[in-house]
């Protein structure tokens, strides 16, 4: 038989029946056309392009492989094929090639060069009857394959057969085993891509209410018909309907599909490739691909956010609607129980049918609304959820209450239901009861000032969540340490919360500590926000007063705990004053531990839990101190480094004074020039550097250390001073590359010793230090791209040391050149602090009291040295 492709599909016309296939789909994006009919439309125009070839190359195949055909699968067969998508083929033949069969082998490649030629993505499988049938029963992705499989070319009896005989053994009337197996895929996804919408960049394909969920819904009423049928994208409401939701409800799922298909479809197009996760560098290029009205070709920045926040606000209200009525369609599809669904009373106003919450009636919420936050309560109390009529009327009695209507914002019996369920730790599941109180709009009913927090987007970097879900998991972060669950994780924090008395001002405050955010002022207005919320809540003048402390000082905590001397006496106790009380301490302590730990999965790192339990720990001291007698500074042991200042005795315990005496003293008896001492510490490595002293001494070593590809997070820097004067440096550092199998700690230290040693002998000094370096690379993205370096100048409590704060983008030898800047002008750092995320650098250092003169020369030295290239 005569392969040959001499009669294959020409590829410039392929190429250029893609290109404005494209171009149309971007111009329907922009439009406005919704989602589901322009990707409908692109999806059969690549049929169309694509069968021709597929046609061709069955007919050169012949008999050769016994029965053959081509079927498309996936987003394709469904109607929803996004520009850059893989195109997924699979062959199906009685008689494939094995492996290394050349002839097979070449006619594959005759099938899907001339595609990947035109810039189409073929992913193609081969596949027999019986073994897709047989891989089905354990491969989810086959078995949903089976389910979307459209006819493209050959033998299409053999195709029907397949079908049908797909059907009958996993849908219809056996579909209950795999639509259980989509739930458990579902849960696995959960886990992996998180349970909320509102994150700041969402994956649009598998994250909670994508793509994914779209096709779970599609699958489920596929799966529920008596016969094998292709989904049809042009009957959607149609078929939702079919599976018996009301015509609302298929409304609202239709219009999210559109929206979220059309965002989809924008996306690739923004990035010129196939992408799922919607990062800030593409949410730039969403509003004007999606034609947002008004919208400027180079919009300011703060119009651009807005456009973006507008973008987001309406992808996470269809993603939402996604996740709600896609699992209500979901459990419609689910085969007829062979009994009864239970029925049991609760009251006159509810009943539980199916383990959900029912109400008797009408609607009884939108006369008295407050049931609604009854209801939740009832069902946390019983552990079952909500049914889909009693969550509908609950969230229509929300929308129905107009802006500025106070009505349950002033009602005592509201604010105490809301409450109830803010403080009450046992609160478990997905969603927990103040989540579904927020996602039914309660919370913003009951809390008036919180609605403009929904789904806002945090731009800063930082945030994975939005304003209104990264303040709810910080709740439910609490609510996790006061069911011990965090007893291992979070020791300190599990021993005050045992303390708290009266939880009410702490969960309250913790709800709203970014509140102020969407009012342009974050710590004022949240903080006003709040008092206001607790006088509502009856909760008293006192209380309402602490409540706004909590909220105007959340961030005081992490700053001074990561940017400041912790060893320093007067900064504890003028924090001390501000906090004002022991309670009101371990209420901050709380809020600025809950904040944190729900910023990012990598913000808290255990360092800077380390850094905030000491501030706890030290301030706790000086309230138990006061009123007792100051005690004289202490005086080294004969076995500890002596001419130090008081505060290194202060910040390193006895057992680590008595190891430096001895690097000092091995140091100052050897040949050796440089010593180095390694041990794990919590959150970093503590890397101990002894050895001679000498102006820009940190400034090597920093860079020695970005050489081994450790970043420094803190240095606590100190000069013996006696002839000869040798330095005792303490660095905590990290690894760039955490998943890099370091040596262990002896062999390391060697290592680190030797390169620095290297470094050392060929540092540069004197004039040497001003020369200016070369420019970094520009590693900026988005906004970052018009930021500059900052460098800003304060004071210590004392007035006796200058902290420089310096802002910058992150690149690989940052610390270094920092502290080059400082060492050219002869100025000794005593302590660095330097904070790495989200490709920014935030770094504090210690250094003598400066003049004005000092500053602006030190300012423009780091600002020399951090310089980048031009793009």
């Amino acid at each position: 038989m005569n392969l040959a492709n001499e009669h294959e599909q020409p590829i410039a016309p392929l190429r250029e029946a893609l290109a404005l296939a494209r171009q149309s789909l971007r111009a329907a994006v922009t439009e406005g056309e919704p989602g589901g009919a322009l990707l409908h439309r692109y999806s059969e125009r690549m049929l169309e392009l694509i069968t021709p070839g597929a046609a061709q190359a069955v007919g050169r195949a012949g008999t050769e492989f016994g029965k053959l055909a081509i079927v498309v699968v996936g987003g394709l067969a469904r109607g929803e094929h996004c520009p850059h998508s893989d195109l997924d083929l699979t062959v199906v033949c009685t008689e494939p090639g094995h492996e290394g069969d050349e002839v097979f082998g070449g006619w594959i490649r005759d099938l899907t060069h001339p595609l990947w030629d035109a810039g189409l993505r073929p992913a193609t499988t081969v596949q027999s009857p019986e073994a897709w049938l047989a891989a089905a029963a354990e491969d989810l992705s086959l078995c949903t394959a089976l389910l979307d499989m459209r006819f493209v070319a050959g033998d299409r009896q053999m195709v029907d057969e397949l079908a049908s005989e797909a059907h009958r053994r996993f849908f219809g009337a056996q579909r209950a085993a795999f639509l259980q197996r989509l739930l458990d895929e579902m849960e696995l996804r959960k886990r992996r891509y998180g349970a909320t919408v509102y994150q700041v960049e969402p994956d649009l394909k598998f994250g909670p209410g994508g793509t994914r969920d779209l096709s779970i819904f599609e699958w489920a009423l596929m799966a529920r018909r008596n016969t094998p049928e292709p989904w049809d994208p042009a009957t959607v409401i149609k078929a939702i309907r079919a599976s018996g939701v009301p015509r609302r409800v298929a409304r609202l799922l239709g219009d999210a599909r559109d929206t979220m298909l059309r965002l989809r479809a924008a996306l690739h197009l923004v990035a010129g490739r196939t992408q799922d996760r919607l990062n800030f560098q593409y949410q730039e290029g969403i509003p004007s691909m999606l034609g947002f009205p008004d919208l400027a070709e180079h919009p300011a920045d703060a119009e651009l956010v807005a456009a973006i926040e507008a973008c987001m606000q309406d992808y996470y209200r269809s993603a939402r609607d996604v996740l709600r009525y896609g699992s209500r369609v979901f459990s419609r599809c689910q085969p007829p129980r062979a009994l009864a669904e239970l029925d049991v009373r609760i009251d006159e106003r509810f009943h539980i049918v199916d383990r959900r919450l029912r109400h008797y009636g009408k609607d009884p919420f939108a006369d008295t609304p407050v049931l609604g936050l009854e209801a939740l309560a009832i069902a946390r109390d019983l552990n079952i959820g909500l049914s889909g009529p009693t969550l509908d009327a609950i969230v229509e009695a929300a929308i129905a209450i107009s802006e500025g209507d106070t009505r349950l914002a002033d009602d005592p019996e509201a604010q105490q239901r809301f409450l109830d369920l803010l403080v009450d730790p046992s609160d478990v599941g997905s969603p927990t009861p103040v989540e579904l109180c927020h996602e039914v709009g309660l919370l913003e009913r009951v809390i008036p000032e919180f609605s403009p927090s929904r789904g806002r987007m945090q731009h800063e970097g930082f945030h994975v969540y939005t304003v209104d879900q990264h303040s709810i998991y910080a709740v439910e972060f609490l609510k996790a340490i006061a069911r011990g669950d965090h007893r291992k994780d979070f020791t300190m924090a599990t021993a005050v919360h045992l303390g708290i008395s009266d939880p009410r001002p702490l969960y309250l405050s913790t709800l709203l500590h970014d509140v102020g955010k969407a009012f342009g002022d974050q710590l004022g207005e949240g903080a006003r926000i709040a008092a206001l919320a607790a006088g509502r809540a009856g909760l008293g003048a006192e209380v309402a007063s602490r409540c706004e402390f909590l909220v105007a000082e959340h961030q005081t905590m992490p700053m001074l705990s990561q940017k400041r001397d912790l060893t320093d006496a007067l900064l504890v106790r003028d924090f001390a004053e501000t906090v004002g009380d022991r309670r009101t301490l371990d209420e901050l302590y709380l809020v600025s531990l809950a904040d944190m730990a729900n910023v990012s999965p990598e913000y808290l790192t255990s360092w800077k839990l380390t850094l905030l339990d000491e501030l706890y720990l030290r301030t706790a001291a000086e309230f138990a101190k006061q009123g007792r007698r100051e005690t004289s500074a202490r005086r080294p042991r004969p076995d500890e480094p002596e001419g130090l200042p008081p505060r290194y005795y202060s910040l390193f315990d006895q057992h680590l004074r008595r190891h430096h005496r001895r690097l000092l003293d091995e140091l100052r008896s050897s040949e050796t020039t440089t010593l180095v001492d390694v041990a794990e510490g919590s959150g970093a490595m503590r890397l101990t550097v002894v050895t001679h002293d000498h102006r820009g001494l940190l400034a090597t070593l920093t860079a020695g250390f970005a050489d081994l590809g450790l970043e420094v997070v803190a240095a606590d820097v100190f000069s013996v001073p006696f002839e000869p004067r040798i330095a005792l440096d303490v660095f905590r550092v990290v690894s760039r590359d955490p998943s890099h199998q370091r040596p262990l700690e002896a062999e390391f230290a060697t290592m680190i010793q030797a390169h620095l040693a290297e470094r050392l002998a060929r540092a540069p000094t004197g004039a040497s230090l001003r020369e200016a370096l070369p420019p970094l690379p520009n590693r900026a993205r988005g906004r970052q791209r018009g930021a500059a370096t900052k460098v800003r100048f304060s004071e210590d409590p004392a007035a006796t040391r200058t902290i420089v704060d310096v802002e910058t983008i992150e690149n690989p030898g940052v610390a270094a050149r920092i502290s080059r800047s400082f060492a050219a002008l002869g100025l000794d750092i005593e302590i660095a602090r330097i904070n790495t995320e989200m490709r920014r650098v935030d770094a504090v250092f210690y250094v003598s009291k400066l003049d004005e003169q000092q500053r602006s020369e030190l300012a423009k030295a780091i600002r020399a040295n951090l310089r980048t290239r031009r793009r």
